[in-house]
């Protein structure tokens, strides 16, 4: 009932203000969190665009909207990239490789290696095989024939 209330009481405000000349461009807004760095860089921002500008006011919300509608259409592979790069979590690779290794039975030879080396389990080194034959002669027994 609260719900209906609240559509009818909005509805109500807007057909008043239509009919009031008042025509209110309503635009649904959703609210993130952005960490303190990127809250300064934003309000440097908005003081550098509101600087001068005496014909209208420009807030947090309206740039960082711009911003963020602008870098969406440009936003390239390179950038992508870069944007997985710094928030890559190891903890959350080694679950994902856990699971495909689960699921498959097979774990790749580098991980496997990697494992290893971490438990101290290093794989035995070969010892290179001495060829018998050398550029000057062949090292073997000569019998001689009666």
């Amino acid at each position: 009932m609260k719900g209906m209330e609240m559509e009818t009481e909005m509805e109500l405000e807007t057909e008043n203000n239509n009919a009031l000349g008042n025509e209110e461009k309503v635009e649904e807004v959703i609210k993130i969190t952005i960490t303190k760095e990127a809250e300064k860089a934003l309000s440097e921002v908005v003081k550098r665009v509101n600087d001068s500008f005496e014909v209208g006011k420009i807030n947090r919300q309206t740039v960082a909207s711009w911003l963020l509608n602008k870098a969406c259409v440009e936003l390239s592979d390179a950038y992508i990239k870069a944007i997985r790069y710094d928030n890559f979590d190891p903890a959350a690779a080694l679950a994902v490789l856990y699971k495909k290794v689960q699921v498959t039975g097979v774990v790749p030879k580098e991980l496997k290696e990697l494992l290893l080396s971490q438990v101290g389990l290093e794989a035995p080194t070969k010892k290179p095989v001495k060829s018998k034959l050398t550029k000057e002669y062949i090292n073997d027994e000569l019998k001689e024939i009666a």
